[in-house]
C-alpha cells in the first residue's frame, strides 16, 4: 500500500472560495479527488504552485487518509471543522 501524502490549498466552487485539505497517494489522484468533490478540473502545475504539502492545523484530529476535506474560506474557518467532501 502506498503512503498517503497530504496537501492543503484553495479552490473555487459556486463562486465561493474554499480551503481544501487533500489526502492522496499521488498528485494525479489528488486532482481526481478535487474534481470529484465538485471543484472542476485543476491542472498539475496549478496544484503544485498553490498547494502546500501539509495536512493543516485544523486537521490535527483527523488521521491522514485518502479524501478531500473543506470549508468556506470566509475568515471564520478556524471555528468550523472541515467537512469531508469525498
Amino acid at each position: 500500500m502506498r503512503k498517503v501524502k497530504t496537501w492543503n490549498g484553495g479552490a473555487m466552487k459556486g463562486g465561493k472560495q474554499w480551503h481544501l485539505c487533500v489526502g492522496a497517494t499521488s498528485v494525479r489522484q489528488a486532482l481526481e479527488l478535487i474534481e470529484q468533490a465538485g471543484f472542476g478540473h485543476m491542472g498539475a502545475h496549478h496544484f503544485k504552485d498553490y498547494y502546500s504539502p501539509c495536512w493543516g492545523n485544523n486537521m490535527q484530529d483527523v488521521e491522514p487518509t485518502i479524501g478531500v476535506w473543506g470549508y468556506l474560506d470566509n475568515n471564520k474557518h478556524l471555528d468550523a471543522p472541515p467537512k469531508k467532501l469525498v
